[in-house]
């Protein structure tokens, strides 16, 4: 098949998607009002902060599979806590991949406090590494988004578009943010700060002109930040490294070294990576 081909396939696949999402919501509503999480401890960060999973991130993991290997037998999948995903150095250029975080804010469902989302991101493996095309955010009983993102097309989400933007940051307030990187950029650019927990609640945020930026620490996963980069772009927004890298996946780490910047006002672009580049190769350099 041919590039636009598959780019078509991906833009059309996007209402089954949202249909899956949606199911993958309705899953883990029906886990959170069973009452039974079964929270279980799966590894821990660097900072020592227990990396937790559920009933819920399991059982949407595998509708998730199952559906893809079904309805898109060809596609490849990425995604959190799957133990059989595809090798990267299978994937042929020119094939399509599927990110998928199953329950993104895994503490929030188990401290009760809403936030949470299931997201998707899809893209095609070209000079051997994989960008996304197709976003989809699922805030769970919130919000739905995707956006559509290609140099030769863009589709934006309907009627979220904000008030003129004001220097606010947004940036998560969890245990495994590295102070050495986050704490200094908060104060240096002079932005006020608003602590929001999840990645659905920061993208949702920065559309509708609540904040101006989002900063995630080095380390944040693909999964994470794949299914916002489509819709950032697609509303004329910017996603990039601290160090102002292209976040793209290639395979050699599962997660983002740079770090990642969400900004929706492009001119501040300069101003923000005189700041935030010196922060990262400090931080880099001191590991």
């Amino acid at each position: 098949m041919e590039l636009s081909d598959k780019l078509d396939e991906i833009k059309n696949s996007e209402g089954f998607l949202t249909n899956l999402l949606r199911e993958g919501e309705k899953r883990i509503i029906g886990v959170r009002d069973s009452g039974r999480l079964g929270v279980q401890i799966k590894g821990k960060y660097e900072s020592g902060v227990e990396d937790e999973i559920t009933r819920a991130d399991k059982e949407v993991m595998n509708i998730y599979l199952e559906a893809i290997r079904k309805n898109y037998p060809r596609w490849h999948i990425i995604m959190e806590d799957d133990e059989t995903e595809t090798d990267f150095n299978n994937i042929q250029n020119g094939e399509i991949v599927v990110f998928f975080d199953p329950l993104d804010g895994t503490k929030l469902l188990k401290e009760g406090n809403m936030g949470y989302s299931t997201m998707a991101a899809l893209g095609i493996k070209k000079d051997n590494k994989i960008k996304p095309s197709l976003g989809l955010i699922c805030v769970v009983e919130n919000s739905f988004i995707s956006s559509y993102y290609t140099e030769f097309e863009k589709i934006p989400s309907a009627n979220l578009a904000g008030e003129k933007r004001s220097r606010v940051l947004g940036r998560t307030p969890i245990e495994r943010a590295e102070p050495k990187i986050l704490q200094p950029l908060t104060e240096q650019l002079g932005y006020e700060v608003k602590m929001i927990r999840g990645i659905g609640p920061n993208v949702l945020s920065l559309i509708k002109g609540e904040t101006s930026l989002c900063v995630y620490e080095p380390g944040v996963n693909f999964w994470d930040i794949f299914p916002a980069m489509p819709i950032i772009s697609a509303q004329g927004g910017e996603i990039f490294g601290l160090n102002g890298a292209e976040i793209s996946y290639n395979g050699k780490f599962k997660n983002i070294p740079e770090g990642v910047i969400m900004l929706m006002e492009s001119e501040k672009k300069g101003e923000i990576l005189k700041i935030s580049s010196p922060l990262l190769e400090k931080y880099t350099s001191s590991k």
